[in-house]
């Protein structure tokens, strides 16, 4: 007959080893959410650049536009950017965009999209803001 006490080690032995997987469990759970979240992390990176990359296409055939046609220099252009810059009160190479209001039932629009939470209605937008926003 075995002592006492080697019973009990062995119960004890087997409350730490499932107490330590259930450690490694909540551990692949974090794990894995940590993953999911670089995934789409990842995805909104890869979705930031498409627009990013349609922007500088955009912008390119109205500077080329503006400068054949109109005889626009870069000067006038950077002056224009700076004008620009400056209507939300910083210079900071940013544009700081103002709420919009809804046309029909006159709420506040929200930033990231162009129809209204509260009444359904769309806003229209000019193929620049299809791509900026």
């Amino acid at each position: 007959m075995s002592p006492p006490y080697t019973n009990f080690t062995s119960m004890l032995n087997i409350l730490y080893g499932l107490q330590q997987n259930q450690k490694i469990s909540s551990a692949e759970g974090k794990a894995s959410a940590g993953l999911r979240q670089a995934e789409r992390a990842g995805e909104r990176v890869a979705d930031l650049e498409e627009r990013v990359d349609k922007m500088a296409l955009l912008n390119l055939a109205l500077w080329s536009l503006l400068e054949e046609k109109l005889g626009l220099t870069e000067a006038e252009l950077a002056q224009r950017v700076q004008e620009i810059d400056l209507l939300d009160g910083q210079l900071d190479g940013k544009v700081q965009g103002k709420p919009l209001d809804c046309n029909d039932c006159g709420r506040t629009l929200h930033q990231k999209h162009r129809r209204c939470l509260y009444c359904g209605f769309e806003l229209k937008t000019s193929g620049f803001e299809s791509v900026a926003r």
